[in-house]
């Protein structure tokens, strides 16, 4: 994880540096799990998908008309939680949540105010499941830290001189495996729609 965050600093301070243009985005959204749930939990869960709340951070240098790069981190401040079932009735709660550090690369079609875009990433995926019972005590393990790959699209938009807005969309790619002897790994992909704002530098 300190590689993570040290390799997440070195490249925000690239971009920081780079006389280029450098834009900061701040993003919040609303997504919902893709995963395999068979393999992750078993079939005691109610819903066959959870949703979640992401919020996190940009920032990119334009390395050409169109084409930035840069790192960002994507925290689901609220968690997927699944409720779990015994006999007809609910028994408890399952939450997981998600942690992305990574890199992406963005490329804007167009040179209007109002521009679309495709975007790609690759990072390091972390988190933790926590089991909350209706009887009994709360256990949390941790997922082993995985690496992943990210695509969307969406929208950039000029507010102002520096200032611009975004709608974008995220599906993550990754599978995860619990930190813990004889684990399976699962299918844990999950998309999101980011609604950003930020400044140009």
């Amino acid at each position: 994880m300190n590689k993570a965050f040290i390799m997440l600093v070195a490249l925000a301070m690239v971009a920081v540096g780079a006389s280029a243009q450098t834009t900061l985005l701040g993003f919040a959204g609303y997504g919902q799990s893709a995963f395999d749930l068979d393999e992750a939990f078993g079939e005691d869960v109610t819903e066959d998908q959870a949703g979640y709340i992401p919020v996190g951070a940009e920032i990119l240098v334009e390395l050409s008309p169109g084409l930035s790069v840069g790192a960002e981190v994507d925290y689901a401040v609220v968690p997927f939680t699944w409720e779990f079932e015994y006999a007809g009735e609910t028994v408890g709660e399952v939450k997981v949540t998600q942690m992305v550090l990574g890199g992406l690369a963005r490329f804007e079609m167009g040179q209007g105010s109002l521009r679309p875009h495709v975007r790609g990433g690759a990072g390091l995926y972390m988190g933790k499941s926590k089991s909350e019972p209706e009887q009994g005590a709360d256990t949390e393990e941790d997922f082993k830290n995985a690496f992943g790959f990210n695509v969307g699209a969406g929208l950039t938009a000029d507010f102002g001189e520096t200032k611009i807005w975004m709608l974008e969309f995220v599906y993550h790619i990754v599978s995860r495996e619990m930190d813990v002897e004889g684990a399976e790994s699962f299918g844990a992909n999950n998309w999101a729609l980011h609604l950003g704002a930020g400044m140009k530098f």
